[in-house]
């Protein structure tokens, strides 16, 4: 079967934007736990928590494109040696520099002594537990790609109308019957919803939706469905939010979570709406430039929460300036600056075993 290194532009401009709404996430929600919930800029860093959502499972959708498609030809020991090796490898790199990293922030910062157990608990958590929160990402994209030579034996034998039952079946019980049950529970403990199919209630279902949107086409009455249904996904998530947090008085992230249906229809509306984007309209050079920069995302992924410490050291936080700007512009410079490392950094060989 032959290879092809073809760029989808597409699938670029998803890669960038996915890792920049991770980076908005991430400075928003730097005050979102501290910020009374009835003060202005707390329902500020609701908005944007609450507008970006999408973005892990769209990491996981540009997998599921690319690793069950049966055209690429990817071999069980490929996946481990060359996929699952590097991401083991960006865990124990980026973990190990992580928690030297907070070690010694404590140490300059706060006064608190380096002891041995400090220095052993920083190794424990690398085989038990992200190191360091956003690396867990990590950790279930290994599990991902274990499962991916079975997933493309379905793919490769399977007729459309059976991935989209797959799919189907992940709404309903791996996201809606969840949710309903969580909502119902909320009301009345007796209202326990028994049922249910845990095999579905992980994150196999974006995977999946990711081949599916690439490769079958979608009609205009669904596309506008799923449009419309994002939107409301949005405007639900935020609202919700905002309410049941002012009702606890204390913020409640659960709309914020990846697998509800609400962050689904955000995430496909989002994949849609850049599929839908005519890749004439992009000259040669622009192409490469996205190319380029797509290809740092992991990197950046990587290191963002670093930077993000640092700027906001230096007092580019989420709320230097009003956080309606703030947030944008902290991210930014976080992205840029994260970015000019990666750049400079890939151009090292052994780097590309680590990001």
């Amino acid at each position: 079967m032959e290879k092809s290194n073809k760029r989808i532009v597409y699938a670029d401009l998803l890669r960038i934007i996915a890792t920049f709404a991770v980076i908005v996430l991430h400075v928003s929600a730097s005050k979102w736990y501290d910020t009374p919930v009835k003060d202005f800029n707390w329902q500020i860093y609701n908005l944007y928590d609450s507008l970006v959502r999408w973005a892990v499972p769209i990491f996981i959708m540009l997998s599921g494109m690319f690793f069950l498609n049966p055209e690429k030809f990817i071999s069980t020991s490929n996946i481990i040696k060359k996929y699952i090796f590097r991401i083991l490898l960006a865990i124990i790199v980026w973990g190990l520099f992580y928690q030297a990293y907070e070690i010694i922030d404590k140490f300059i910062f706060r006064n608190e002594s380096i002891t041995f157990k400090r220095v052993i608990v920083a190794f424990e958590k690398i085989p038990f537990g992200p190191p360091w929160y956003h690396l867990w990402y990590l950790y279930m994209l290994i599990g991902l790609y274990l499962l991916t030579p079975i997933y493309r034996i379905f793919v490769k034998n399977a007729e459309e109308k059976y991935i989209r039952y797959l799919l189907i079946l992940f709404f309903l019980f791996g996201l809606v019957l969840p949710f309903l049950k969580k909502v119902l529970l909320h009301f009345d403990s007796r209202l326990n919803i028994n049922f249910e199919i845990s095999e579905l209630i992980n994150y196999s279902g974006y995977y999946f939706a990711g081949y599916y949107f690439s490769k079958y086409p979608i009609n205009k009455n669904a596309k506008i469905g799923i449009y419309i249904l994002g939107f409301l996904s949005f405007i639900f998530t935020i609202i919700c939010t905002s309410y049941i947090s002012i009702k606890n008085g204390e913020p409640n992230g659960y709309l914020y979570g990846n697998l509800l249906p609400t962050t689904m229809f955000e995430a496909f509306t989002i994949f849609l709406l850049i599929k839908s984007i005519d890749e004439k309209e992009f000259s040669e050079k622009k192409a490469q430039i996205i190319s380029e920069i797509s290809k740092s995302t992991f990197g950046i992924y990587l290191i963002h929460d670093f930077i993000k410490s640092v700027i906001f050291m230096v007092g580019i936080t989420s709320d230097f300036i009003n956080p309606l700007l703030a947030v944008p512009v902290s991210s930014v410079v976080i992205f840029v600056i994260s970015l000019c490392i990666i750049f400079f950094t890939r151009k090292i060989p052994v780097s590309k075993y680590i990001m």
